[in-house]
């Protein structure tokens, strides 16, 4: 924004008019009015013109050199292949759609944009929102680095999404499960053998329950970050934060039964049939397979749903289930409980038995 484009007399109004909407927030009607007539006072020298200038025709160079800085500053925070993968995603998606640099897009282009996005792609209005995120943290990442004034997506509201109710596994479907996996982890040749495989699975199910840690945490856990004495372990938590999970004696038990079998020296708690360690992929393929045979509505995230309803349920003050769900606010922790009405019901009658 050091040079100002040269634009007709209808960009000036425009443009002024984007600033005092980005303003709106901030300033009051007659510190608002003060600023339309400074705007316009000030712009009244500039020459303005339809023509596209250099600029212009270096917007695509423009807005590859900010994705590149953009993401670099996102890596050096430590986030995820996957985060990191979101962001990039959503950014190139805007930057097919424009033909302008990112530095001069409004809040109407961007509202266009999303219009656009969700004809062509017919996608849900969670998806919507989660590229919307996306967006803001880039735009915000521009103003921070002061290469725009405003930033436009602050006039882009959040996408009103429908609310789901998302359920924690019952005891029933977790009995299901265990008993399906109890079935293969013992493969009968002419005596009784144990299965590495079902072993390892049957490991990665107590663990999911007891410890409420993300797939990603649990694929990339090493044998030496557990400490088997005391139930814990050491994960590596979304922005590469440290924090200790417990597990309970019966993931205990697997995990060593599991290890015994093992003949390989790949540090990784968890490998596959290569001896290679486990990706997410693998683990959330073992557990869809394991609720489609025993009709169950299942996949990895919903462990910690499990995990962080039944420990509320049982009485955890709730700062402690954020600190073991590896939460930053409360907020989100509160997200994942699943109360049931027996639940409250029950505890309505214990807090209320005068």
């Amino acid at each position: 924004m050091s040079t100002f484009q040269t634009i007709t007399g209808e960009y000036k109004r425009q443009f002024i008019e984007d600033i005092l909407n980005g303003m709106e927030g901030f300033l009051d009607n007659k510190q608002l009015s003060e600023l339309n007539k400074s705007l316009y006072y000030n712009t009244n020298n500039l020459t303005f013109a339809d023509n596209p200038t250099n600029h212009d025709l270096d917007y695509e160079k423009t807005n590859n050199i900010l994705i590149k800085e953009f993401i670099k500053s996102k890596k050096t925070k430590g986030l995820s292949k996957q985060t990191l993968r979101a962001y990039t995603g959503a950014i190139n998606n805007l930057n097919k759609w424009t033909i302008k640099s990112f530095l001069e897009l409004s809040s109407e282009d961007l509202k266009d944009f999303f219009i656009f996005y969700q004809a062509q792609h017919d996608c849900s209005k969670v998806t919507l929102n989660n590229i919307r995120r996306n967006l803001s943290s880039f735009f915000r990442f521009l103003t921070d680095e002061e290469k725009i004034v405003i930033n436009p997506m602050l006039r882009v509201p959040a996408i009103k999404e429908p609310k789901k109710l998302r359920k924690a596994f019952t005891y029933d479907e977790i009995e299901r499960m265990r008993w399906e996996l109890n079935k293969h982890t013992y493969l009968r040749y002419k005596k009784e053998k144990l299965s590495i495989i079902g072993m390892r699975n049957q490991a990665i199910f107590e663990l999911f329950l007891s410890s409420g840690m993300r797939v990603g945490e649990l694929v990339s856990l090493k044998i030496d970050d557990v400490n088997f004495n005391e139930c814990k372990a050491i994960v590596n938590g979304k922005g590469d934060k440290e924090r200790i999970v417990y597990f309970s004696e019966k993931a205990k038990n697997y995990m060593l039964q599991y290890l015994q079998l093992r003949q390989d020296n790949n540090p990784h708690l968890f490998v596959n049939n290569q001896k290679n360690k486990i990706d997410i992929t693998a683990v959330e393929s073992m557990i869809k397979r394991l609720g489609q045979k025993t009709d169950v509505k299942a996949h990895p995230h919903k462990f910690r749903r499990t995990f962080c309803s039944s420990m509320i349920k049982k009485g955890m003050p709730i700062d402690q289930v954020q600190k073991l769900m590896g939460h930053d606010s409360i907020e989100t922790t509160l997200r994942y409980i699943d109360l049931d009405d027996k639940t409250i019901e029950m505890t309505h009658k214990k807090y209320t038995n005068f």
